[in-house]
């Protein structure tokens, strides 16, 4: 992991999902040199080739989703996605004013 070398401290343990993503574990709060608050960290390697071309796919990286109806995703770059309703909710059916 010389990418890494110098950047984060001592790497602890790495994983990978199969969706190609890989998880390093950071572990710099066992007494050895000066850590700080924010030593430790879980980073998250997304693959390059992995594009976000959907909604589904925007929150499963995870990008920030807006608390609206319908969900919206962005991504780092500034792309948006939207939430596809299937089904109109329970809710709205009670409270809509439904006109012919």
């Amino acid at each position: 992991m010389r990418l890494f070398q110098g950047k984060f401290g001592r790497l602890r343990d790495v994983a990978t999902e199969p969706n190609g993503f890989l998880y390093i574990l950071t572990s710099n709060k066992d007494g050895r040199g000066l850590p700080d608050a924010t030593d430790d960290k879980i980073l998250r390697i997304v693959p390059l080739d992995n594009e976000i071309d959907d909604f589904e796919n925007c929150i499963s990286v995870g990008n920030l989703i807006t608390e609206s109806y319908p969900r919206q995703c962005r991504t780092e770059d500034g792309k948006y996605f939207v939430e596809q309703i299937l089904e109109i909710p329970d809710w709205v059916r009670k409270n809509a004013k439904w006109g012919l």
